[in-house]
């Protein structure tokens, strides 16, 4: 009840409670089921505060809950063992710990659980701590897998093809001759809306760890694999090649409208704003990051957007014209401390605040 309402804290207490009783009852204080619920909620909790003390207490407590549910499962609880390693993973990913991130989701990926999104985090984390190779193995190795997927899936109809449908209408409208001839007309349609439908299936391996669609996995890999090539400023045209891919496939499966429904979809803007940006095209940089930061308040995008009106800004011969964008850097710098909360861009801005002073 308090876990739907989001009230986390409440939600502790009662399952403290519950160990306690059981600890009375039974002589035993552990049950890692209750253990695990109470590691995920101090997690959460750890996401949500700011101030640093208090995130701290509460990280610790996530992490002491969490192996104890793993020291506690026994050996024939695999699976929720591997659940454990998952979420220990995942915790160290948002928390700006990649390697333990990496250590944890290993395990998941070895095992065969959640095996898409251990692939894409492992990537993904890799690609924060600049082991580019890496993580672009893991992503190329993503989209395989993903691909794998869609191709077991049962195939779409094809334009021009005959459906096994189209006979049994021709059959029973045998008066309405133009019937058949509308179907077929209207078979790339149908085709269309099929491949939609395919790419929107949720991964039934995955369910355990959330709903991850199928388009959501084909189109991060491509995403993951043009921002590495962004980030090394090499292969930048191929880079955008990618990015248009993974945009392609969002698009076509939501809507151009509704790419909001898609997982993370700031980043497929805030990629193409960073690869225009490595290009030297600071504006069109510049309209894709604003776009990102629209759907998305996020320190990297501010960040990015920031340099991209510092590059701008070498381009400008009035003084007037670059003390405003200095003020504009200023106000990205104050968004960006209050959404780094783990402190990976403070030296950067920084340094980029100096740069504009000269």
């Amino acid at each position: 009840m308090y876990l739907k309402r989001e009230e986390f804290k409440r939600a502790i207490d009662a399952w403290e409670e519950a160990l306690s009783r059981k600890s009375v009852i039974m002589e035993s204080p552990h049950d890692p089921d209750i253990d695990f619920k109470i590691g995920k909620a101090y997690a959460v909790l750890a996401q949500q505060h700011h101030e640093f003390s208090q995130r701290k207490v509460e990280k610790h407590k996530a992490l002491e809950y969490l192996k104890r549910s793993l020291d506690y499962y026994e050996n024939n609880q695999q699976n929720q063992k591997l659940a454990v390693y998952y979420y220990l993973g995942h915790f160290h990913f948002v928390s700006g710990e990649y390697k333990d991130a990496i250590k944890h989701f290993r395990v998941t990926q070895r095992f065969g659980f959640a095996q898409l999104a251990s692939t894409f985090y492992l990537g993904y984390a890799f690609l924060r701590l600049r082991e580019y190779d890496e993580a672009i193995g893991q992503f190329c190795s993503l989209y395989d897998c993903a691909d794998k997927i869609r191709r077991k899936q049962p195939p779409s109809i094809k334009s021009g093809s005959k459906p096994g449908i189209l006979p049994y209408f021709t059959k029973v409208t045998k008066k309405i001759k133009a019937l058949p001839e509308i179907i077929s007309s209207n078979l790339p349609l149908l085709a269309s809306l099929k491949k939609r439908k395919k790419l929107r299936t949720v991964i039934e391996p995955e369910k355990s760890i959330g709903n991850f669609l199928l388009v959501d996995m084909l189109a991060l890999a491509k995403w993951g694999q043009a921002f590495v090539y962004a980030e090394r400023g090499t292969n930048l045209q191929h880079a955008l090649g990618l990015i248009n891919d993974a945009q392609g496939l969002i698009e076509s499966t939501f809507g151009k409208h509704k790419t909001d429904q898609a997982q993370y979809p700031a980043r497929y803007l805030d990629c193409r704003g960073w690869i225009l940006h490595k290009q030297g095209k600071s504006n069109d940089a510049i309209q894709c990051l604003e776009e990102a930061v629209k759907l998305e308040a996020d320190a990297e995008i501010y960040f990015h957007l920031a340099l991209a009106y510092e590059a701008k800004s070498q381009k400008m011969l009035f003084r007037r014209q670059k003390q405003n964008l200095v003020k504009r850097v200023q106000t990205y710098r104050k968004h960006i401390q209050e959404l780094d909360f783990n402190g990976q861009y403070e030296q950067q801005v920084n340094d980029l605040l100096q740069r504009l002073y000269r």
